[in-house]
């Protein structure tokens, strides 16, 4: 999880227009200007397809013009995408919205930030509790999960009940933090990228933004090959990814924006999308027929790449749905699963899309606000099953001192839900 900003268009976010009036609706901000900053949110907030955040933010400048029943106006938008906030902790927006006429705003607000939605059940609970569990694969050669280590720098191995096996080919090759894991049970290989984080056990300064990708062979773990992006003083993180039905490797670069492919281990590394197409792209999903990408943008939704075009359009949806702080994703026939860890609630929806999969036709809860979900991160499809991490330990890191000890807590957790076809 290492992240950085939508009735919609479709290719409402296609251009980068929105950067412009982002920079404007900023340089309004610092210079007191909250009429114009109002009114470049305006402009943004259309263009981003009715983005939570930018919502949000037009929320608390009505309130700061005065504008109290705007301002609950913008809150009820807010509200309806399942997104909570503590107004008691927000002094502006509390006495925005104190009038009666502001009352059901309120109520939603708070049951969507406190009350649970709960289909997932336990399935085992990891070992280390400071591993700082980022992502989960499932063999369906060998049945069994591997879990990345971001703390640990390891990949860890269970069988579908939680027992410890023995995998030891990336553990042998001293990663820095394992981000994303990549089975391609077909072909017998494990992708796995790596990355130098000061939240990792193997940070050295000399090493500090590099990061890299590796494969390696399921049944012996014999490395198959490595792949880095050249220096050039940038930090970078190659941090999530997916196999294709063809055995190609695509890979998320949340810091400069780039998407990655790699056909095979005999291939290179090959920019799909150039840096800074992408805002912090996460979790890519290929379809079915293999011909489209849909990436996950943490700050700007879900991004639809056509793998033969390059062409990029986004994921079409009703103003009611937040696409926003997604770090998983994954498709299961004509759903998205998603996990959202930069909303409030954190949670795990479901999204029914259309035929042609480039709209959300619906969308539905399927976790949140309960005790053990913690901060979840990514998950795996198992047959009709979404299994995911739950409690990861990012939320315990000591963001002043990253290296350093992490407050107490229960260790990560594996959970599994039952999926029906459409929500």
């Amino acid at each position: 999880m290492v992240a950085v900003l939508a009735t919609g268009r479709a290719a409402a976010q296609s251009d980068s227009s929105w950067v412009a009036s982002d920079r404007s609706a900023r340089a309004a901000l610092v210079a007191g200007d909250t009429l114009g900053y109002r009114n470049e949110l305006l402009k943004l907030c259309d263009l981003l397809n009715g983005n939570p955040r930018v919502v949000l933010r037009l929320a608390r400048a009505e309130a700061a013009l005065g504008h109290r029943s705007s301002a609950c106006e913008w809150l009820g938008r807010y509200a309806e995408m399942g997104l909570g906030l503590d107004l008691a902790a927000d002094s502006a927006l509390s006495a925005a919205t104190s009038d009666s006429s502001c009352a059901r705003t309120r109520e939603r607000l708070d049951h969507n930030r406190l009350d649970p939605v709960d289909q997932a059940a336990p399935v085992f609970t990891l070992p280390a509790p400071e591993i700082i569990a980022e992502d989960l694969a499932w063999d369906s050669r060998w049945h069994r999960f591997f879990v990345s280590g971001v703390r640990s720098g390891q990949v860890l191995c269970f069988d579908r009940h939680g027992k410890a096996l023995r995998f030891e080919g990336p553990n042998q090759d001293s990663l820095w933090s394992v981000m994303a894991l990549g089975v391609d049970a077909a072909r017998g290989r494990l992708w796995v990228t790596t990355a130098c984080l000061k939240e990792g056990a193997r940070w050295a300064p000399r090493d500090s933004g590099r990061t890299a990708v590796l494969c390696y062979d399921l049944g012996t773990g014999r490395r198959l090959g490595r792949w880095e992006p050249p220096p050039d003083g940038r930090a970078r993180a190659l941090g999530d990814m997916t196999v294709g039905p063809d055995g190609t490797a695509y890979v998320s670069e949340s810091i400069q924006g780039a998407v990655y492919r790699i056909a095979g281990p005999a291939d290179s590394l090959a920019t799909l999308l150039p840096e800074g197409t992408l805002r912090s792209p996460q979790t890519p999903a290929v379809t079915p027929d293999g011909s489209r990408l849909m990436v996950a943008d943490y700050a700007l939704g879900i991004a639809i790449v056509d793998l033969a075009s390059r062409r990029v359009t986004w994921l079409d949806h009703r103003r009611d749905v937040a696409l926003t702080g997604i770090d998983g994703l994954y498709l299961s026939g004509h759903s998205l699963i998603a996990i959202q860890n930069g909303t409030l609630p954190e949670r795990v929806i479901q999204l029914s899309l259309d035929n042609g999969l480039t709209r959300v036709d619906n969308s539905e809860v399927l976790q949140q606000n309960t005790r053990g979900l913690g901060d979840p991160t990514h998950g795996t499809l198992v047959g009709p099953d979404f299994h995911f991490i739950a409690n990861s330990g990012w939320d315990r890191v000591n963001e002043a001192n990253p290296a350093g000890p992490m407050s107490a807590g229960a260790p990560p957790q594996i959970m599994r839900i039952h999926l029906n076809e459409e929500p």
